[in-house]
């Protein structure tokens, strides 16, 4: 039993292709990523839901690892498959510093995810 359980753990933390990088940038360990980005880490890589670590970090919140991507050359207006951007995560989980910071930074506030909704909505 004890290694079925393992196994589904394992799978589902692996199953949506996030990197090392996204994984750090979820838990806002700037450190991890500065040394996976000063490695050669592909700073835009996007997961099978077209996730990238910018939005892992806006999303939850994380403005210093969100300074630290940005710093490197993020591209603060990519899009997911559903047609989020960093902006739009931030804003629809309450994040307030992180909307801050991306619209500081210059994330488009008119680009609208698949449904129509903009971050303003």
């Amino acid at each position: 039993m004890f290694n079925v359980w393992l196994l589904l753990v394992l799978f589902l933390v692996g199953c949506d292709g996030n990197t090392p990088l996204m994984k750090h940038a979820q838990e806002g360990e700037t450190l991890p990523i500065q040394s996976l980005l000063a490695a050669g880490a592909h700073l835009d890589e996007q997961n099978k839901y077209g996730w990238t670590a910018l939005m892992h970090a806006a999303r939850n919140g994380h403005t210093e690892v969100l300074r630290v991507l940005l710093d490197a050359g993020a591209k603060i207006d990519l899009r997911d498959e559903s047609g989020n951007t960093a902006l739009i995560r931030a804003v629809s989980k309450g994040q307030l510093a992180a909307v801050t910071l991306l619209l500081q930074r210059g994330a488009a506030l008119e680009l609208a995810d698949a449904n129509g909704w903009t971050a303003l909505f």
